[in-house]
């Protein structure tokens, strides 16, 4: 029930071509380096990324990895 209140007046945030590629790049950067995360986790810091978000979550030593996201402390 909290989640579908909160749901209601936030804009869902369209994953295009753009944003693919930046995962795309993201993706092969970590492989490279040895240091893959989830897929899902690089779609959301290439989306941050993309419309220079802020990125507030509790899992920092995943998304620390991905160059450019810049994290909030929570």
């Amino acid at each position: 029930e909290d989640v579908r209140k909160v749901a209601k007046w936030i804009e869902p945030i369209l994953f295009d071509d753009p944003i693919a590629e930046l995962s795309g790049k993201i993706y092969r950067e970590l492989r490279h380096q040895k240091q893959l995360i989830e897929f899902r986790d690089i779609f959301i810091g290439a989306t941050a990324i993309h419309y220079d978000y802020q990125l507030a979550t509790l899992n920092q030593k995943h998304f620390n990895r991905i160059k450019s996201l810049e994290l909030i402390n929570i």
